[in-house]
């Protein structure tokens, strides 16, 4: 925290050091208040609203596609800002570390957002709504909402995700989609496939916050309703949050001048490349291998690795839409050059697992073993993970282990494993 004392001297000399700085700042600020001078907003910038066709009636039924996805397509003649997305639906069968995939796409079918979760993520019972959280992106446009949950029948070991849809309503948006072919695939649904797609509005819906993409005042039939309204500021107060800023814009110039001549003091840090791109060339640098209930664990390894630019490949992340999963990791472990095992009572016991680091042994990509739990390794895998030392973060904190993993992977990349005895 950076604390900011002001005397009269500095004040009296802070337009000779900071005259600039602060006119820019005031500049800004007014280009940004003075447009609202008059006018009521029309949604709480902060506030969290819905993009919806399919209507809050409690009749609804459920539907899985074995191919292509569930697809809303949403007209935004403004922009917002996208914050997440519902999915109301119900998991079905044995496997909930499937893959699902959740994606906003443009009018040619590219990807604008991707984010993939696992069928765990939703109920097994009663169908209810699922939020998937996105970090906040603009859209100007229109756009899908896609989800691909590559679903098996009904009475497969695999199973699926039921996603929800009704016919209450009937605004022609929702379709079925074929990522890779780039097309809709509009086809019949329901248990007789007599139900059209014109009469079906899948249960999906965007979460947004800012202006939303109607004027509200005569919204025509078939455009996404906003799920709420609140009062902006009324226009009698800007010129008075005018002044206010500009105070607070004129002080933060001058402590930041005085701020940045301290010395050594760091400049800003290069920004971490998020996970797509750092996968964009289709090459990885370490696969991550783990039992789904060591999700959260897995994650926090992703992250830190990924934070300091070493590519990771993660399922269900990077599992493309539509592609064979057992075919997905096979390709996974062959483009990684280290695989790091997240080693538990879970893990190792876990068949999935197991045919991952045979592949990667195998294959001659080296293993580090990063335990959790104080579990001895079964024969199986003693016998594929014949190291001297591995990687305990059986006491906390886990912050302190992983930056020793991040090392340790560090040196294996650069060609200098660390030595094991």
């Amino acid at each position: 925290m950076i604390t900011i004392n002001i005397d009269e001297t500095n004040v009296l000399s802070m337009p000779e050091k900071t005259g600039l700085p602060f006119l820019v700042i005031c500049a800004v600020f007014l280009v940004l208040l003075i447009p609202h001078a008059g006018a009521d907003p029309l949604t709480d910038q902060n506030s969290s609203l819905e993009l919806k066709y399919d209507s809050d009636s409690a009749a609804h039924s459920l539907y899985s596609l074995g191919s292509g996805g569930h697809a809303v397509y949403f007209d935004n003649p403004g922009t917002i800002t996208i914050t997440g997305m519902k999915i109301f639906g119900r998991m079905y069968g044995t496997s909930p570390e499937n893959p699902v995939h959740v994606r906003i796409l443009d009018t040619g079918f590219n990807t604008i957002y991707s984010y993939d979760t696992t069928y765990g993520e939703f109920p097994q019972d009663n169908a209810s709504w699922v939020t998937v959280p996105f970090p906040p992106f603009s859209r100007t446009g229109d756009f899908y909402a896609c989800v691909f949950t590559q679903s098996g029948a009904k009475d497969s070991a695999g199973g699926g995700v039921f996603v929800g849809y009704d016919t209450t309503t009937k605004s022609g948006h929702s379709h079925i989609v074929s990522v890779n072919a780039k097309k809709i695939t509009d086809a019949n649904i329901g248990s007789n496939k007599d139900i059209p797609m014109s009469n079906v509005n899948w249960k999906i819906r965007v979460l947004y916050s800012g202006q939303p993409p109607s004027a509200l005042a005569a919204v025509p039939q078939g455009s996404p309703q906003p799920a709420a309204q609140q009062t902006g500021i009324p226009s009698s107060l800007v010129p008075v949050l005018a002044v206010i800023v500009l105070a607070i814009a004129g002080i933060g110039a001058f402590g930041w001048y005085k701020y940045r001549q301290k010395p050594g003091v760091p400049g800003p840090r290069p920004a971490v490349l998020s996970p797509q791109i750092l996968s964009a060339d289709g090459h990885h640098d370490v696969f991550i291998s783990y039992a789904h209930g060591d999700k959260p664990i897995a994650d926090a390894v992703c992250a830190k690795l990924e934070a300091r630019h070493i590519r990771c490949w993660m399922a269900p992340r990077d599992v493309p839409p539509g592609m064979d999963f057992p075919a997905a990791i096979i390709r996974g472990i062959e483009e990684s050059r280290v695989m790091v095992l997240v080693f538990s009572s879970q893990s190792n016991v876990s068949p999935h697992v197991l045919r991952e680091i045979t592949s990667a042994v195998n294959k001659g990509i080296i293993v580090v073993p990063f335990r959790i739990e104080d579990v001895i390794p079964s024969k199986s895998m003693e016998y594929l993970i014949s190291v001297p030392h591995w990687l305990d973060a059986i006491t906390p904190p886990l912050e302190q282990h992983l930056e020793t993993l991040v090392l340790t992977v560090e040196k294996i990349l650069s060609g200098n494993p660390p030595r094991t005895g």
